[in-house]
């Protein structure tokens, strides 16, 4: 950021002796950090006087007010709380970077981009992760459940769905209407879409899964109250 035509960092191990494999990879992944994850890079001189500066603060404040606006529209901080609707920004954001992360649009060194070979660190960074399932272990819990759905009461979940939708709009329990659209197969996502869409939102939070024909034909029959 200062100009430089160059930078030479020292590798962890030069104390001892020539830059091992390692050191050597680790200190090259730190100029890939540079030049693909701070996006330093994209400008020439980003402390060359004010204006880039001032771009950024512009952009933040024109950013902020459009969120407060948003906020307000939905009915205040308490309402955004309470709707759920703050929590969905978080977590879209989240999706979002994933999905850019799982794509290849967004490098993050060493996850999906200058990965090398295994290394000790590498290693050591494998051997604390969160292990994924292998590929015939998540594809064969999809087939199950494609299974499971295939081979239930369609009616029967239907009817149980339609039940906790009711109970939801009444404002009535809906610990035993859950239970009761479990027992009859239901999944979780399918349950969670209904309570939403009972509410009045839309079956998916992040809008990227379409509304079930199932939760139409529950929407479309929905009987009001009776008192």
């Amino acid at each position: 950021m200062g100009g430089v035509q160059s930078i030479d960092p020292s590798g962890i191990d030069e104390t001892f002796g020539l830059p091992s494999e390692e050191s050597r990879l680790f200190e090259l992944d730190v100029q890939h950090i540079i030049a693909h994850e701070s996006n330093v890079p994209l400008v020439a001189d980003p402390l060359g006087g004010s204006y880039y500066v001032e771009w950024l603060t512009n952009k933040l404040e024109s950013g902020a007010a459009s969120l407060l606006e948003e906020i307000d529209r939905v009915g205040g901080m308490w309402k955004c709380l309470e709707t759920g609707w703050l929590r969905q920004q978080f977590d879209k954001t989240t999706v979002e970077v994933q999905s850019e992360i799982d794509q290849c649009q967004r490098l993050i060194v060493g996850a999906n981009s200058f990965q090398g070979e295994d290394g000790e660190i590498s290693k050591k960074i494998i051997e604390g992760a969160y292990k994924v399932p292998p590929d015939d272990k998540r594809f064969g819990a999809i087939d199950r459940v494609k299974e499971l759905r295939a081979s239930r009461d369609q009616k029967k979940v239907t009817e149980r769905l339609r039940d906790l939708s009711q109970a939801i709009q009444r404002g009535e329990n809906m610990v035993r209407p859950t239970i009761e659209a479990a027992k009859a197969y239901a999944t979780l996502g399918e349950m969670v879409g209904t309570i939403r869409m009972a509410k009045g939102y839309s079956f998916d939070p992040y809008e990227r899964i379409s509304e079930p024909d199932r939760t139409r034909i529950i929407r479309g029959r929905i009987c009001e109250p009776e008192y």
